[in-house]
């Protein structure tokens, strides 16, 4: 194994900041990579525990790094196992406990999924790559699994005409679990309640909405005034769901684009892939090298962790050693690049190197 590469993904110092005066807001930040290292094992790839250490170490600094940033804003981190955990209990004593408990649960979460039992739905937002339109176009599978369409049958065939609530981790604009709601209602489905983690205001509107009045809506965490919402695996990329998916529209579908080689491709919440500060809702002094440190920081840490990957396989990993994860691994997208481009031969390493190079130039 070339052990080159080490320097070049070597830390710089952090950059000093200056401290501009913020709303005072708080700021939701979810970990779960410890989990999608546990995907690495199932998908055939060793994970020593050193890996595990610097997944910790990396989500600690993360929420550092935000707090130095936003100093006004409370930076509240939770880990998702523990989160999930609240979720279950909440539900189960709440008054409507028997009701959750003789339903259907189903779940975008695969945390909440294994806390609670029940289905997990394999949706997210897709975008279309351009430049000029970061909005999602819809909303589509996650890669590798079925059609909407397609899960939402199995899900309202395998429910034996029980009610369905839905149980996730949280919602910033309802959207999602909206779009849920109506689907499976369209196919004559009882969708009972929601109970979520968390909801921003906006999101329990729509979602109240969906559910008509016979529905009930759960919170679980006290949140007051929040800023966004971040899942910590949307920093790192190469990890499972990390990113927004690129797709497109067929009729009434919406699907992920998928290179030559079989990889879907995702915009990862960093620069120099996407517009970062709207995407993700950090903000501080306004001066954009805050952003780049900070993506900086995220592929640095990256490397890392895939070092010790090849360390504990004892050979070089590429992006076709990946294939057999689950959730589908998708490979970084730079909005306006062409999104067939294979890449499957290309060691990680080397590719996060040239990737982490492009947020300087």
């Amino acid at each position: 194994m070339k052990n080159s590469t080490t320097s070049h993904l070597a830390n710089k110092d952090d950059p000093p900041h200056a401290e501009t005066p913020i709303q005072q807001k708080q700021y939701m930040l979810t970990g779960d990579l410890e989990g999608k290292l546990h995907q690495f094992e199932i998908g055939g790839i060793k994970v020593p525990d050193e890996a595990f250490r610097l997944v910790d170490q990396f989500q600690n600094e993360l929420a550092g790094k935000l707090r130095r940033f936003m100093p006004q804003v409370q930076i509240r981190f939770i880990r998702m196992t523990e989160m999930a955990e609240r979720i279950t209990t909440k539900a189960n004593d709440h008054e409507h406990g028997a009701e959750i408990a003789n339903a259907l649960v189903v779940s975008t979460c695969s945390e909440i999924v294994q806390s609670a039992g029940g289905k997990v739905l394999e949706i997210n937002r897709i975008i279309d790559g351009s430049p000029t339109n970061t909005d999602p176009i819809g909303y589509g599978p996650r890669p590798g699994f079925p059609s909407l369409r397609n899960q939402i049958a199995a899900l309202v065939a395998g429910s034996d005409h029980r009610p369905i609530i839905l149980i996730d981790d949280g919602s910033f604009t309802g959207g999602s679990l909206s779009y849920i709601i109506r689907e499976l209602k369209s196919t004559g489905a009882r969708v009972r309640g929601v109970v979520v983690g968390f909801a921003f205001p906006i999101a329990a509107e729509a979602i109240r909405k969906a559910l008509g009045p016979e529905g009930f809506l759960v919170t679980t965490e006290e949140t007051g005034d929040l800023l966004d919402w971040m899942p910590d695996h949307d920093f790192m990329p190469f990890m499972p769901n990390c990113g927004r998916v690129v797709g497109y529209s067929k009729g009434e579908e919406i699907y992920p684009c998928y290179t030559h080689d079989g990889f879907s491709r995702s915009t990862p919440y960093l620069l120099p892939f996407c517009p970062m500060a709207d995407w993700t809702g950090i903000s501080g002094s306004g001066d954009a090298e805050e952003l780049r440190w900070l993506s900086q920081y995220c592929f640095d840490q990256t490397g890392h962790l895939f070092e010790l990957l090849e360390q504990a396989n004892h050979r070089e990993l590429c992006i076709n050693d990946l294939k057999w994860i689950r959730p589908a691994i998708s490979v970084p997208y730079r909005l306006g690049d062409s999104p067939f481009m294979g890449l499957s031969s290309v060691r990680i390493i080397e590719h996060l190197v040239k990737l982490k190079n492009q947020i300087w130039e």
